[in-house]
């Protein structure tokens, strides 16, 4: 599982005093690879390889899942070392779910 990233500085904006600038925000789409089966109420962490962001200096802003499904939310993400992030999924239904094999998720990454 790999992807790139397929645009670069989206914003670029310079503050002044105690505020803080966006230096760059990238955009990665990338699979997610095989599923995994979550048990009923609980949360779990899932690595994606992300090819390019950096654990020194990158945050993730956004986590786009393109399909809905009941019951599962993804209610974190971090880059926890380079080209991998690391995202937290919650399953909050008394049943099992595995999420959708394969998706190509979209990832928006601050690099500051």
């Amino acid at each position: 599982v790999s992807g790139a990233a397929v645009s670069g500085a989206v914003a670029e904006a310079i503050g002044s005093g105690a505020v803080s600038y966006i230096k760059r925000v990238f955009r990665y789409n990338t699979s997610v690879g095989t599923p995994w089966a979550m048990a009923a109420n609980t949360t779990t962490e899932h690595p994606v390889v992300v090819t390019g962001v950096l654990a020194a200096s990158d945050e993730v802003l956004a986590v786009i899942k393109p399909t809905h499904q009941a019951g599962l939310i993804i209610a974190n993400a971090r880059v926890s070392a380079n080209d991998q992030i690391t995202v937290q999924y919650g399953n909050f239904t008394g049943v099992g779910i595995t999420p959708t094999n394969a998706e190509l998720y979209t990832f928006l990454v601050w690099r500051r």
